[in-house]
């Protein structure tokens, strides 16, 4: 009897994970009709052209950069799936429609901050600080699949950092934290930061 309870648990992510991977999937078919404007607005900050070395490396970028944008732009749709999947764990405290609406304009706000905070501060302070190190001979030629790899993971990244104090509100609106509590998790805080500080 014990196996059914879990069975439709295990089904239930598996929808919630479908849909938010459908949702990815719609984002990105349609950034595809604005690939050049993404393009654009991607390879900017770096002020240089990128190159390919294989003949399927345009595609290939193509591809990965309408994915990127539809996985960045269906966050809160998988953050509200989860969040309502974990919901009945907690049957003390419910969220209401309005709630719900809230969580998600939430989610939106904050993962769009990061991606603005990300994009117009972060991307140009780590292009001029590795820039610096080009020295005489020595000068950048970047691919297309590092210069990706390294603006959609710093563009993911703080969205998803981004999303912490909504995370937080929600943990203390199922179990409220005792004041002060959370100071004792500073030092980890600082320390994550730099972390996440020097591999941006």
């Amino acid at each position: 009897m014990s196996a059914q309870p879990f069975a439709s648990h295990v089904q239930e992510l598996q929808r919630r994970l479908l849909v938010s991977v459908a949702a990815t999937l719609a984002v990105a078919a349609i950034s595809y009709a604005f690939r050049d404007q993404l393009i654009h607005f991607l390879v900017s900050p770096l002020h240089q052209s990128l190159i390919y070395t294989a003949p399927s490396g345009g595609f290939q970028f193509l591809m990965a950069v309408c994915l990127g944008v539809g996985a960045v732009v269906a966050l809160p749709i998988f953050i509200y799936n989860m969040v309502r999947f974990v919901e009945p764990a907690f049957e003390r405290r419910k969220i209401s429609k309005k709630g719900t609406i809230g969580i998600l304009s939430a989610s939106f706000g904050l993962a769009w901050l990061g991606l603005g905070f990300a994009y117009y501060l972060v991307l140009p302070m780590s292009f001029r600080f590795f820039a610096s190190f080009a020295a005489g001979p020595i000068k950048p030629l970047i691919s297309t699949t590092e210069y990706l790899s390294f603006v959609l993971g710093c563009l993911i990244t703080f969205a998803l950092i981004f999303q912490l104090p909504l995370l937080l509100l929600f943990i203390n609106f199922i179990n409220r934290f005792p004041p002060g509590s959370l100071s004792r998790y500073r030092r980890y805080v600082i320390i994550g930061n730099l972390s996440i500080a020097i591999y941006i």
